[in-house]
């Protein structure tokens, strides 16, 4: 993947490639080591399960006392995890080191009940800002208030500003970060709004569609965040519009909101590529992708070379609703979700080894953390 600091010129594809599903390793191949991490996944008990990524087995299970957890957050430093429950009104803070549950915090009141919709965590591990809508139960009626930003002070349990909307209008639905050294709060849109969180006022805008080559027109990237990326940079997937030629493309870029940095590749056209509720996860040395393409009775694993090479895909006996990640040593690829398995497969060969299977059923995105 090549960098450029806000546009490129010339775009090599990749060539697509297909191999067929291999069949379960030996029993000698299903003790392979996906690493020396450690594992969280949250489930239905309600629990975090904390899995040995050496051995896949469960070593211990933080219980919540909020209910069941959905979205997990880990914390920039890695000490915590921020559970968003599934009744989206509480968050519950965990610490890593003790695997216990130090706090709970919710904006609902008396009569009124805000539920979360979106959290980003700053980098002190202190203050969030929280997007929530408001329901307030009147005598004969709910009085439903529109979509809210505030920045939140996670010690004091209290809002400590309301944060202004890009344009000033609420949205239904927003994605935001902060930059790695919490200088920054960047919202997603089809451009880019930058706020300093001296004020949390907008301070600048990047408009990143002339980021790729002319004849490929504007694209439409979501800014995904992984453990596996350098910090500061967002690495997915995205389509675009090809104009010379009028069809879709699916590529893969890596970009960096602070130094206003793009890099991507081609795939191939988005009909030969993974294309159905996708799926994606990058290897720990950034030189690899996968995607999950899940459509039924047509369900394929495909492995990216973001070098230039070549993108190949195996079909397997998959279902719905599935996630991916890469172990820690980029050697393995977790399938999870949903139900209480994870499918191991190699990395290399997009081969089938085993299946781990919990006590429970899990939700939300596995998190792959170093040992601590």
């Amino acid at each position: 993947m090549r960098r450029v600091p806000h546009a490129c010129a010339g775009v090599k594809a990749l060539a697509l490639s297909a191999a067929l599903f291999a069949a379960p390793l030996a029993t000698a191949a299903q003790a392979r080591s996906g690493g020396d991490g450690i594992i969280y996944v949250a489930t239905y008990e309600p629990s975090i399960h904390v899995i040995d990524e050496a051995t896949m087995n469960v070593i211990d299970k933080i219980e919540m006392t909020a209910g069941i957890p959905g979205t997990l957050i880990p914390s920039r430093d890695g000490t915590r995890i921020f559970a968003q429950i599934i009744d989206y009104e509480q968050v519950e803070v965990v610490d890593l080191a003790t695997r216990e549950s130090l706090d709970v915090f919710t904006l609902s009141e008396r009569n009124t009940r805000a539920r979360i919709r979106g959290m980003a965590v700053h980098p002190d591990g202190r203050h969030a800002v929280l997007m929530f809508r408001r329901s307030t139960k009147l005598r004969d009626r709910w009085e439903i208030g529109d979509m809210e930003l505030a920045l939140y002070d996670m010690a004091e349990h209290r809002v400590v500003q309301e944060v202004p909307w890009p344009d000033g209008e609420p949205m239904e639905g927003a994605s935001f970060s902060y930059s790695p050294d919490g200088s920054r709060l960047y919202f997603f849109m089809d451009d880019m709004r930058i706020y300093d969180t001296a004020t949390y006022t907008q301070v600048d805008r990047w408009d990143y569609s002339g980021a790729l080559d002319k004849g490929l027109g504007d694209f439409s990237f979501g800014f995904p965040q992984t453990p596996r990326e350098e910090e500061g940079w967002h690495t997915g997937l995205f389509r675009i519009e090809e104009e010379i030629q009028d069809r879709q493309l699916l590529a893969v870029a890596r970009a960096n909101p602070s130094t206003r940095q793009v890099e991507y590749v081609v795939v191939g056209p988005a009909e030969t590529g993974p294309r159905s509720r996708v799926s994606f996860a990058l290897a720990p040395d950034r030189s690899m992708g996968y995607g999950l393409h899940q459509e039924l009775e047509n369900y394929q694993i495909w492995a990216i070379d973001l070098n230039g090479g070549a993108a190949r895909h195996v079909e397997f006996p998959g279902r719905p609703r599935m996630e991916l990640e890469v172990s820690s040593n980029g050697e393995l690829l977790y399938i999870y979700n949903a139900g209480n398995t994870i499918d191991v497969f190699d990395a290399a060969t997009l081969s089938y080894i085993r299946t781990v299977e919990l006590d429970a059923d899990t939700l939300g995105q596995l998190w792959v953390l170093p040992r601590r």
